[in-house]
């Protein structure tokens, strides 16, 4: 599949999952930090047989969550 078809794909049926090194990218954290979120209940996961996924909607809800930064 050629790269232009992939962005088509992409644009028309957005993602709504994550494996987990998917959704460690998306929120720029390791494996670890997002085990313990999830064993704290901050993010949630699906399993689909024996893979895990974690849900767009629970990551967005996470880092909106997150207090706003300020500057020093």
């Amino acid at each position: 599949m050629d790269a232009h078809l992939r962005q088509d794909l992409a644009w028309r049926h957005p993602k709504i999952t994550y494996t987990t090194t998917e959704a460690c990218d998306a929120l720029g954290i390791g494996k670890t930090k997002l085990f313990e979120l999830l064993s704290l209940g901050q993010i949630k996961a699906v399993k689909v047989g024996a893979r895990l996924l974690f849900t767009d909607e629970s990551l967005r809800a996470f880092v909106n969550s997150l207090p706003e930064a300020r500057a020093a």
